[in-house]
């Protein structure tokens, strides 16, 4: 049996070691690491950097457990492809098959019609497009935008991509407690911004 926050503190360690190359050209989660560039030249010059970093901190990876030179990966329950963060629709398919499989017995028959394929379809449509991220780039500028309402605040971070088009980075949504919801407008504005940072 490990140490309790043995996990965060292993966490802790990898963010310390690769921290100048962090959201430049690596992402880590634990004992996971994707290294994401814009060109094969970049990409072999990164992975000696993150391999360097192994080999001076006298880690081990699994040679088997490694891809190189992916187009798109699956990290985290999501896809991460082309500058863009996705969520993975396997993921979804199966939290969602988990969630309703408590109101199925086994071996219940069940009829997949038209009306079903179309709600598959639109579920799938929208876990694809609409909450497409992109990988920040820590040289741009990033843009806020808060809101906030008599219920809740919402963030938005976002950057203007290779096309001068603004896009999403990251959400943040959450309820307002019951002393907060007594704050005035402007309070609560201020409170979605001072929350975004």
């Amino acid at each position: 049996m490990g140490l309790t926050n043995s996990g965060a503190t292993f966490q802790r360690f990898i963010d310390d070691i690769f921290k100048e190359f962090l959201g430049k050209f690596l992402m880590v989660n634990i004992d996971d690491i994707i290294v994401y560039s814009e060109t094969i030249e970049e990409h072999i010059e990164h992975i000696k950097q993150a391999f360097d970093v192994i080999r001076k901190h006298n880690l081990k990876i699994k040679i088997k457990k490694c891809t190189f030179f992916q187009a798109s990966n699956e990290f985290l329950v999501h896809v991460v492809s082309n500058g863009e963060i996705k969520p993975s629709i396997y993921w979804y398919g199966v939290s969602l098959s988990k969630i309703h499989q408590r109101f199925c017995e086994n071996n219940t028959k069940f009829n997949w019609d038209e009306k079903c394929q179309d709600a598959f379809d639109q579920s799938k449509n929208a876990l694809t497009s609409e909450s497409v991220l992109m990988i920040p780039d820590f040289e741009k500028r990033f843009y806020l935008e808060t809101d906030a309402s008599n219920k809740g605040i919402g963030e938005v971070l976002s950057q203007m991509d290779e096309n001068n088009q603004l896009r999403p980075i990251a959400y943040y949504l959450r309820k307002l407690s019951k002393s907060e919801q007594n704050y005035s407008a402007s309070e609560k504005e201020i409170l979605a911004i001072v929350n975004a940072l």
